[in-house]
């Protein structure tokens, strides 16, 4: 809807503005299509928004080499952005800034996915989302990220795009579990391409019929597999 008053207009450009930047201080970079998601605008609306955030030094664009000739275009943080994404009450926190040199092109998806997780659980009312290598602790399988959901459980996230060894589940599983028994978060939601690799993957679980803690085989029973659901990616935003 077109606003008229200069001032509700300002105001609504600001909204924006850092919405997007503290966005970006947690997920360094992104796509028109998260922003779009994320302000719920058309893509062009974003895109527009996304230009002006540039021009100001707040954001940079860049179109990375994916496949072949094919590019995919990134909206990352800029220093000065980074600067801007913390409000004067709050404290900043030192965070990576976008650097397009170093962006793996084998996790473009994997992270792209990962942001589609977080707005997809932000509006199940899903709060304190936390990447995994912000988390302050070592783990020795570390999640995605972990949040709470509305029940107020502590979850670890799992975005798994492609499916690994049972031995490798193995070694998951008995990491999960061993967090869980500690109250690091209560279970492990793993979330998947589509439904048909989400039940494969299930299967794959409820097959391990145990782990080894400390090199010693440790039962699996039903109260611990519970403790693991698969969804499908192909979420409805």
């Amino acid at each position: 809807m077109l606003i008229n008053c200069p001032i509700e207009r300002n105001e609504r450009r600001e909204q924006k503005h850092s919405t997007i930047l503290q966005w970006l201080r947690d997920e360094t970079w992104t796509t028109v299509e998260i922003i779009s998601n994320l302000l719920e605008m058309t893509r062009q609306g974003s895109w527009k928004t996304l230009k002006q955030m540039e021009v100001a030094g707040f954001l940079r664009e860049s179109k990375i080499k994916v496949v072949g000739k094919s590019f995919i275009s990134l909206w990352g943080i800029t220093p000065h952005g980074l600067a801007y994404a913390w409000s004067l009450n709050e404290i900043p926190e030192d965070r990576p800034v976008f650097e397009p040199s170093r962006i793996a092109l084998s996790m473009i998806e994997h992270n792209l996915d990962l942001q589609r997780a977080r707005l997809y659980k932000s509006r199940q009312n899903w709060t304190n989302w936390v990447r995994g290598e912000r988390l302050g602790f070592k783990v020795k399988n570390r999640p995605d990220a972990i949040a709470q959901d509305n029940n107020g459980e502590i979850v670890a996230i799992e975005i798994e795009r492609t499916v690994k060894t049972k031995k490798r589940y193995r070694q998951i599983m008995s990491s999960h579990l061993q967090q869980i028994n500690k109250g690091t978060w209560n279970r492990v939601e793993y979330i998947c391409l589509d439904d048909l690799m989400a039940k494969r993957l299930e299967r794959i679980f409820n097959t391990i019929d145990y782990v080894l803690v400390n090199r010693q085989k440790v039962k699996i029973n039903d109260r611990h597999y519970e403790k693991f659901t698969f969804i499908n990616l192909l979420f409805k935003q």
